[in-house]
């Protein structure tokens, strides 16, 4: 401690205005060390990235997501495993994190998770007598006909579950991964040269059979019918009262109860495959990275391992309301639901 010294600027796309607080907090053992946060907007963060590497304005440390590692893989610094091994960030972090390791180095340190999460209408349960949610897609199916209200003319007031469609399913790609990632399929894997998909081959079927299982929730002949394209999109259907299940990310929590402060609702974890002990759901992994033309990687690489461990990391998961990826600290739970 105390030896991070210089200038540190950070860029993100996470909006609390508490998160600046939580890097003074880094800086009190650090004397000497100043840090900057940036807040970015989602929809332009990695144009933004990439224009202000071209011209040497870029940050010294920045947040990213699994879907932004190929991209941006040519602008980090890749942490040698001689300085941290690849052993110790496995037994660190929670599966699923080994998407930062390369084969020469790790990319990003992971800080927060933001996992695919079940929010369920909880008057709409309890009209029909049903007090806890469904734990198994078994269950889920089973569910249908008894909490998707239709008129006579088949047109659905009232919606069990969004599945089955894209366009106005939010969330649709990452209920699609989910669904394979629970059927032991993990879409893509890391090769010497780049990625292969798995979703060819031998996993074939699985992925024949999870897209099978998603569509037939929008097949009106089926038992578990309950969602068409001529319905609203899924989150204002939930926040409008009349969808009993939404499949969304923990981080949309707040914007759920800012849009419809009434709604009497809860949250649980993903339904899970009947015949496993492995409960999966899909996560947004945000990673901290090393900017390789920082002009003060020493000091960027220290913080990035102090907000992916210990009291940093877990300030800065409160503070974002979100899980934390350390493992030590999952394993405390939060006493607030």
């Amino acid at each position: 401690a105390g030896s991070l010294k210089g200038k540190v600027v950070i860029w993100g796309t996470f909006e609390s205005p508490e998160i600046t607080r939580v890097f003074e907090d880094a800086t009190t053992a650090n004397r000497e060390l100043v840090v900057t946060y940036v807040r970015k907007q989602k929809a332009t963060y990695q144009q933004d990235l990439i224009e202000a590497m071209a011209v040497g304005k870029g940050p010294d440390l920045f947040f990213i997501t699994p879907d932004m590692v190929v991209k941006n893989e040519e602008l980090i610094y890749k942490i040698p495993y001689t300085s941290y091994p690849e052993k110790t960030f496995r037994d660190s972090f929670i599966d699923g994190a080994d998407v930062y390791l390369t084969t020469d180095g790790i990319i990003g340190f992971p800080v927060v998770v933001d996992p695919l999460v079940m929010y369920y209408n909880k008057d709409l349960l309890a009209n029909e007598g049903l007090s806890t949610p469904p734990t198994t897609w078994d269950e889920v199916m089973s569910w249908a006909p008894t909490l998707t209200k239709k008129k006579d003319d088949g047109t659905i007031l009232q919606s069990m579950i969004a599945l089955g469609q894209y366009q106005n399913v939010t969330n649709a790609k990452d209920i699609i991964a989910t669904l394979l990632l629970q059927n032991n399929n993990s879409i893509i894997k890391r090769t010497e040269t780049g990625y292969s998909s798995v979703l060819e081959g031998d996993t074939a079927s699985t992925a024949e059979r999870v897209l099978n299982f998603f569509v037939q929730f929008s097949n009106p002949s089926n038992p578990a019918y309950s969602w068409n394209r001529a319905i609203p999109n899924s989150v204002n259907m939930f926040t409008g009262g009349k969808l009993v299940f939404y499949l969304g990310h923990a981080s949309e929590l707040f914007k759920i109860q800012s849009v419809n402060p009434n709604l009497s609702f809860d949250v649980t974890s993903m339904p899970q495959a009947s015949n496993t002990s492995t409960k999966r759901t899909y996560s947004d992994i945000y990673a901290i990275s090393v900017n390789k033309k920082s002009a003060n990687v020493t000091a960027a690489f220290g913080l990035a391992g102090l907000m992916s461990t210990g009291e940093t990391a877990s300030n800065f998961a409160s503070t974002v309301s979100l899980p934390p990826a350390s493992k030590a600290l999952l394993a405390s739970k939060p006493k607030d639901p």
